[in-house]
């Protein structure tokens, strides 16, 4: 660039020099044809670079594709993952409670048995039916009022899902 710029100012200065001797000539041929090699020359290293660096960004490129499909591949697991700790979570739950239901159900059988369980009832099996009935419409109201929650909002359903388990036991 600078002998393209200093090239620029001896010719713009030869213009202005309305006498050249032969020997003003011939160095101006010799400092021309040294310019132009020495552009060819630079052109020539450009070139050579150029090519160096559109392998070097062909060769990024690659890795660059298979970074991006091990990436892809790493957040499917991520999510498979997820997946199965979601589930594994779930039964987790749904078996802790299902334990603890038999276990308070055990209790009750042992209470009723030592006669410390005391019936709420008069022991009419109408009303027994009546009050259990009662109950499951209460359970239905309050599992309906949940799912339609969730419906309306996704993101409590991990919170409601306890609540929804522990109704539906």
């Amino acid at each position: 660039r600078r002998d393209h710029i200093s090239l620029k100012g001896r010719v713009q200065a030869q213009k202005k020099a309305p006498e050249l001797t032969e020997a003003a000539l011939k160095k101006a041929c010799q400092d021309l044809k040294r310019s132009i090699k020495e552009t060819d020359t630079e052109t020539q290293r450009s070139d050579h670079r150029i090519r160096e660096l559109d392998v070097e960004r062909e060769g990024m490129g690659q890795q660059l594709e298979e970074v991006s499909q091990a990436c892809r591949e790493l957040q499917e697991q991520e999510q498979n993952l997820r997946s199965q700790l979601e589930q594994v979570s779930g039964d987790k739950m749904k078996a802790l409670y299902t334990t603890t239901k038999a276990q308070r159900m055990g209790k009750r059988f042992e209470d009723f048995q030592t006669g410390k369980y005391k019936i709420s009832h008069d022991g009419n099996a109408d009303t027994i039916v009546n009050e259990l009935r009662k109950a499951e419409t209460k359970r239905d109201t309050i599992l309906n009022v949940i799912e339609n929650l969730v419906n309306s909002e996704p993101r409590l359903e991990g919170s409601l899902q306890k609540t929804m388990m522990l109704l539906a036991a």
